[in-house]
């Protein structure tokens, strides 16, 4: 992925966590995942080497959120990927028995490999 790519993609990504901020109801933890835009993408784009809309899980390993109160970040990335759909989000975005809670619920189905929740955990999962 080239530079400017990337540049495009976090500010894209940063646009839509905004946004989709506006339909939580109490506390959506916004800058914890403003603050893990460029780390999300880098390690997206540059490590992983997955295009941007690329499922999280594949045959190329996956990506652990391990602050998963930053979850807004990979709720952004799965509407921009087309995995999600934003009035889906407004819709369930912790209502009823929805999985989109307030951290990351394990959903194969969107490509959420892991239920996490407290600082730290994802290493642990990550290293087995």
């Amino acid at each position: 992925m080239h530079d400017k790519d990337l540049q495009d993609f976090s500010l894209e990504l940063r646009n839509l966590i905004v946004r989709i901020s506006g339909y939580c109801d109490g506390p959506s933890h916004l800058g914890g995942a403003l603050s893990l835009v460029e780390g999300f993408v880098a390690a997206h784009g540059c490590i992983l080497n997955r295009d941007i809309g690329a499922k999280l899980t594949d045959e190329h390993g996956g990506l652990i959120l391990s602050k998963g109160h930053a979850v807004l970040l990979l709720y952004a990335y799965l509407i921009h990927a087309g995995f999600l759909s934003e009035q889906t989000f407004a819709d369930s975005y912790k209502k009823g028995a929805t999985k989109l809670l307030g951290h990351p619920v394990k959903c194969p189905e969107l490509g959420i490999e892991f239920s996490t929740g407290s600082l730290g955990m994802g290493l642990g999962l990550a290293v087995g």
